[in-house]
C-alpha cells in the first residue's frame, strides 16, 4: 500500500514464490474437477482500480517493464495472463470477471490475453469498460447481469431476490449490467447467461427454498433464450411438480 504495509489477506502478484504458491493451489482443483470444461480465475476486487496510486510497488514495477506511461495495472495485467495461460495449459477454457480492464480512465500499455471469456456482470462505476468494448474487441462473453442474475442469499450487500416476472417482463436477451444494450448481432459472442448464487448469508434461506427459487428464474431465462413468449408462467407448474418437488422429497 502507499505507506509501506502489507495487507496479510492479499496476494503479492510482484513475488514469483506467491505466484507459483498461486498455481499450485489452481492444479490442484483442476485435478478435482478434470472433468469440467470452464475454469474461473476471478482477477475482479483485486485493488480499487480507480486508485492506483495506493500502491506505488505496482507502478514502480509497471514503468520497469512498460516505460512512464505505465499506469500500475499493467503488471495485474500480466498477472492474469500468467495464469490465464497456466489454466488454459491444464486443459481449461478460462473465464474472467469484466471489472478491471479496458477502464475508461486509463491508457494500459498492454492487454488481457484473448484467451479468456469475460464474465461481465456489473458496471456500477462508470469508469468499467462498457460490454461493447469487450465485443469490439473480440472476446467471447457471458452475461451475468447482476441487476436479473445474482441471487444473493440475505438479500445482502443491496441486492434483491431475482424473480419470474422481473426476467420475464423486463430482461431482454441483449441486455447487459447496468441498462445497457448490445446490438442484435454481438449475441453471436455471447454463450451463455449465468444465474449466480452467492451465500452471502448462508442461513438467511434452506436449501429447499433456494433450489425452489432458482427453477423460476431458469425457466424465465429458458422463456426468453428458446422465445416462448406466449408460454404462461403457469405452464412451467407441471414441470417444478414433477421435477422439482420430487427430487427435494427423495433428498430428504
Amino acid at each position: 500500500t502507499a505507506d509501506g504495509t502489507r495487507d496479510d489477506r492479499a496476494l503479492n502478484i510482484l513475488d514469483s514464490e506467491a505466484v507459483a504458491f498461486i498455481q499450485e493451489v489452481y492444479r490442484e482443483y483442476a485435478q478435482l474437477f478434470e472433468e469440467s470444461t470452464y475454469f474461473h480465475i476471478g482477477a475482479d476486487e483485486f485493488i480499487d482500480f480507480d486508485h492506483l496510486e495506493n500502491f506505488p510497488q505496482m507502478i514502480e514495477a509497471a514503468r520497469e517493464r512498460y516505460g512512464e506511461k505505465a499506469s500500475g495495472i499493467e503488471v495485474f495485467i500480466d498477472y492474469v495472463n500468467e495464469l490465464a495461460a497456466f489454466v488454459e495449459s491444464l486443459g481449461f477454457v478460462v473465464r474472467v470477471w469484466n471489472d478491471g480492464f479496458y477502464r475508461l480512465n486509463r491508457q494500459e500499455q498492454t492487454t488481457l490475453t484473448e484467451n479468456c471469456q469475460i464474465s461481465y456482470w456489473t458496471r456500477w462505476n462508470q469508469n468499467m469498460a462498457p460490454a461493447d468494448v469487450f465485443f469490439e474487441k473480440g472476446y467471447t462473453m457471458i452475461n451475468h447481469n447482476d441487476n436479473f442474475f445474482y441471487y444473493v442469499l440475505g438479500e445482502a450487500a443491496g441486492y434483491t431476490y431475482p424473480t419470474y416476472e422481473k426476467i420475464s417482463n423486463e430482461f431482454q436477451l441483449t441486455t447487459f449490467a447496468n441498462g445497457q444494450q448490445v446490438a442484435q448481432e454481438q449475441l453471436a459472442q455471447t454463450q451463455a447467461i449465468a444465474l449466480s448464487v452467492w451465500a452471502d448469508v448462508p442461513e438467511a434461506q434452506t436449501s429447499r427454498e433456494v433450489i425452489q427459487a432458482i427453477f423460476w428464474l431458469q425457466a424465465a431465462i429458458a422463456q426468453k433464450v428458446y422465445q416462448e413468449k406466449d408460454r404462461p408462467k403457469a405452464a412451467y407448474q407441471k414441470l417444478f411438480d414433477s421435477w422439482v418437488v420430487s427430487y427435494l422429497e427423495e433428498g430428504q
